[in-house]
């Protein structure tokens, strides 16, 4: 058993890394057999009960409920994550995907779903407000959930694509409402049987391990399909969903950074509030973005749109681990240094 945890923990620590490894596999295994034809059900149960229920059993929902009486931090993050986030997918997908339709519905539904379990832990690392954290990410993919992928994503893609808001809520209730259900069950089960304690120390940090494992071999089948053929013939693929990706992420960033100073600035919010507004805008949630396209697209037209989420996987992690690393620790520390100076004064 301990030995697992450790390759787990290894897994989710190195995560680019495999699934680099996932791809490059993939595409020599198209190279030598032409490519596979996977069952769906098969590439659906990975995602569902690997790369999914984990991401839910995590979530607290009860967090919701027990800050709504401090609605100025939400709206402040929902404001930055469903206006700017779009705007900016918006005009890279027309820069760079008028002739990959499937490509701009990609960047559109990533740009809809923020937030991830890595919010909480880069609010950690930064020495943000914590319990702002655990409140934002629930919230964040609630609203994202039931408002903005179903009924506001339908009518910015339907140039590209005509997809009605009841195949969204469809997805929706497959990919987020059973799942999180589901989810809350086993995280009563586990508290009930292990404690608390034990659950938040010894369990719940294996969970985004097994979401990991699950990226990875959703990496693998996803470009072990014959429909990434098409990477051999048209190699300027990769790079043409890298440049928008890279550009989309770090536009975020900056915008982010902006936004979470002159929230400082103006008093509205405490810098390790602040902080949390920032990262819950500057990451996406890649793994219920990829279980939504899987789930409303069919799984050949669904490839490239895949291949973009999986690309978003390498470019997210070490980007804001870099953008943690050097700059989010200092943000948090200088400010409150510069608002306990100025009450001195």
């Amino acid at each position: 058993m301990k030995l697992a945890l450790k390759y787990l923990k290894f897994i989710k620590e190195n995560v680019p890394y495999f699934i680099i490894a996932a791809i490059v596999a993939g595409l020599i295994n198209v190279y030598i057999t032409g490519g596979w034809k996977i069952p769906k059900i098969l590439i659906l149960s990975v995602m569902m009960f690997l790369v999914i229920l984990p991401v839910m059993i995590n979530l607290k929902i009860d967090e919701v409920l027990k800050h709504l009486k401090e609605p100025k931090v939400l709206f402040l993050s929902l404001l930055i994550n469903f206006t700017v986030s779009p705007f900016i997918a918006y005009i890279l997908g027309k820069l760079f995907f008028h002739n990959h339709p499937e490509l701009f519905i990609a960047l559109m539904t990533l740009s809809f779903i923020p937030t991830s379990a890595m919010t909480a832990a880069w609010t950690n690392l930064a020495g943000g407000k914590i319990e702002t954290a655990m409140f934002l990410i629930p919230s964040n993919l609630l609203f994202s959930a039931f408002v903005a992928v179903p009924f506001i994503l339908p009518h910015l893609i339907s140039s590209k694509m005509e997809i009605s808001s009841l195949t969204f809520i469809k997805s929706i209730l497959i990919v987020f409402f059973i799942p999180m259900i589901i989810g809350i069950v086993i995280r009563k089960f586990l508290i009930k049987s292990f404690g608390i304690e034990k659950f938040n120390k010894e369990i719940k940090p294996e969970l985004s391990g097994i979401s990991s494992v699950g990226i990875v071999i959703l990496s693998f089948l996803v470009l072990s399909l014959s429909r990434t053929k098409l990477l051999f013939t048209h190699p300027e693929i990769i790079p043409l969903i890298v440049f928008p990706l890279i550009i989309y992420y770090t536009t975020m960033i900056i915008i982010s950074t902006i936004y979470a100073n002159l929230l400082v600035k103006k008093n509205i919010l405490k810098p390790e509030e602040a902080i949390v507004v920032a990262f819950a805008s500057a990451v996406r949630h890649l793994n219920i973005t990829l279980a939504v396209i899987l789930i409303t697209f069919p799984v050949e037209k669904a490839t490239l749109m895949v291949l973009f989420v999986i690309l978003g996987f390498i470019i997210q992690i070490p980007l804001l681990g870099f953008y943690v690393k050097h700059y989010a620790k200092k943000f948090v520390t200088q400010k409150n240094n510069q608002k306990q100076f100025a009450t001195v004064l």
